[in-house]
């Protein structure tokens, strides 16, 4: 079967006929990997790469037909990007995806609207994403942010003594964590990396989230910093899947959800995405949401994107029912959905193929209306302040870096429900994704909001299913 995401895209860019090589996620029976990779490399098919069913291959999209018809493969899909589901990073890597692809490349900004990637011309410093600096060296007003500890307030997570894991093991993939950070010193901790760099941060992206979820409390210029929870190097692993100021693709994520799987971590934060790539059972990285939820019983805690406030607008592979999928408040105001949230009920490939959608939810029912939940990822006026790497501290701040700034997303929001998670289930308050749904359905106000899904993730509610 060809991933109909992938049709469009290779019908859209047919503007001439070059036919470039390009990387194809394909799907198989599980089991069925080398059977399949043997048939593949007898067509000709470049096999790069294997991550459980699922196979990474170099070949021309006209190709993708006859590899659709190969016994044991399920799916053909595109080696889709992904970015950071962050302000200011996020958008930047995004744009950069689109112009370097080989196909994304050819299309123009309405048809990558088309498949979901919305690609919006502002001016500089104008609309949603004018981020106001509110750092304390050269402002001396810092009311327009917070750390964390605020944020862990809000969520009502349980005093930082009574915070730390004992055996849950947990992961994160995203840019990596630097080593011996203020935030973040926790003795020897699993990392690697999927791209050719060292596990080592080289964005900051990765070590806001880590510092946000797993950290170590530390003070800063905006204030005392506490983790949502702590956890023992032990029992933390980052994989990393971004480059220095690259995106991914869907294939690097896949891998990384293989490995955190397999090495037992129960939670997974993912605070990336990109666009969903048909159904929910279509889309590659979704469909591998679900693959290593069932197999290995994986909890993945995703970002719901930063496009909002338009509905239609949820990433993959947050879109996944087996997904936590996490959208943005205000720490102010959490009963204010920030502007740039994204709204469901699910991806924007659904907008259009209303019938699939109605299908699927009579399939999956509200599991499938996203987002799930909303925690505090701040809005452009109030930000979040977790632990960064120093250059990227230095570069907003143009002063000598303290390792701890600010950033806005659902990229911040994803993190803390995580941790939240975690410890519930390292408590045995909780025991599987679909308790703490069930949860979450039963404490809410009314009916599932594409806005913010079963409202804020309170730690009552998911530990003890109260509110």
């Amino acid at each position: 079967m060809i991933n109909p995401w992938l049709e469009e895209l290779i019908k859209l860019s047919k503007a001439d006929s070059e036919d470039p090589v390009v990387q194809l996620v394909v799907q198989v029976q599980e089991g069925r990997e080398q059977e399949v990779a043997a048939a593949l490399r007898r067509m000709g098919v470049r096999v790069i790469d294997v991550a459980g069913p699922f196979l990474l291959v170099s070949a021309r999209p006209s190709q993708a037909y006859e590899i659709a018809r190969v016994p044991g493969v399920v799916e053909v899909s595109y080696n889709a990007p992904m970015w950071t589901m962050d302000l200011v990073t996020g958008d930047y890597l995004k744009r950069v995806a689109a112009r370097s692809d080989p196909l994304l490349s050819r299309l123009s900004r309405a048809q990558l609207s088309e498949l979901g990637i919305e690609l919006e011309e502002r001016p500089l410093g104008a609309g949603r994403f004018e981020i106001r600096r509110c750092g304390a060296v050269l402002v001396y007003d810092v009311e327009g942010c917070a750390t964390v500890a605020t944020t862990r307030r809000v969520l009502q997570a349980p005093p930082l003594s009574q915070a730390e894991l004992a055996r849950t093991k947990v992961g994160i993939i995203d840019t990596g964590v630097p080593p011996l950070h203020p935030a973040f010193r926790k003795g020897p901790f699993l990392e690697v990396s999927f791209v050719p760099e060292p596990p080592t941060d080289t964005m900051g992206h990765g070590t806001w989230c880590s510092t946000a979820a797993w950290g170590d409390p530390a003070p800063t210029a905006f204030g005392n910093f506490e983790p949502v929870a702590r956890a023992p190097g032990q029992l933390f692993a980052m994989a990393k899947v971004f480059m220095a100021f690259g995106y991914t693709t869907d294939f690097l994520v896949i891998k990384a959800m293989d490995f955190l799987s397999r090495w037992g971590a129960r939670v997974v934060s993912m605070s990336l995405g990109g666009p969903l790539q048909g159904s929910v059972d279509e889309d590659p990285a979704s469909a591998a949401v679900a693959h290593y939820h069932r197999r290995y019983g994986t909890i993945f805690v995703i970002a719901a994107g930063n496009s909002g406030p338009q509905e239609w607008t949820i990433a993959s592979p947050g879109a996944s029912p087996y997904a936590l999928t996490v959208g943005s408040v205000s720490y102010l105001d959490p009963s204010h959905v920030a502007s740039y949230s994204s709204r469901g009920p699910n991806g924007a490939w659904y907008k259009g193929h209303r019938g699939a959608w109605e299908a699927d939810y009579e399939k999956y029912g509200d599991l499938i209306v996203k987002p799930d939940v909303v925690s505090p990822g701040g809005t452009v006026e109030h930000q979040v302040v977790a632990g960064v790497t120093p250059w990227y501290d230095g570069l907003f701040e143009l002063a000598p870096p303290s390792g701890f700034d600010l950033m806005t997303g659902t990229s911040m929001a994803t993190p803390q429900v995580a941790a939240l998670v975690s410890l519930a289930l390292d408590r045995g308050l909780a025991s599987s994704l679909s308790e703490l749904k069930e949860r979450l359905r039963a404490t809410s106000q009314g009916a599932k909001s594409v806005d913010s899904g079963w409202g804020l993730a309170l730690w009552p509610r998911l530990a003890y299913g109260t509110y």
